[in-house]
């Protein structure tokens, strides 16, 4: 673990937008008009997310763990983080919004 550390030592954390907009949106085959559809969000929220100028909260965690099928965790970078994952529950325990997620492409 010792040598993980060294290895990320001084540098700076990715922003959640940098990751959707240079690892996620390449590759699923939908409009960015689309996902801010999909996600429920109007797409000003979206781009800001996507420009680094707003932060990944935990109701947009949800709704892009849920659409991509990995989880909010990745999102928030929770990790283990027991504070975080409090902050993902809403009040009456359900998502944001019903969001469907994308099926993954076959052979992946």
């Amino acid at each position: 673990m010792a040598k993980n550390n060294r290895l990320l030592a001084g540098l700076s954390p990715v922003h959640p937008g940098a990751v959707l907009r240079e690892d996620v949106l390449p590759y699923v085959k939908m409009s960015k008009t689309d996902i801010a559809e999909a996600l429920g969000v109007s797409r000003a929220q979206l781009y800001a997310i996507l420009g680094e100028d707003a932060p990944v909260t935990a109701a947009m965690a949800l709704r892009l763990g849920k659409l991509f099928g990995n989880g909010p965790e990745v999102w928030l970078g929770a990790g283990g983080d027991p504070a975080c994952r409090s902050r993902l529950s809403s009040p009456d325990g359900k998502s944001p919004s019903p969001i469907r997620a994308l099926a993954t492409p076959s052979g992946r």
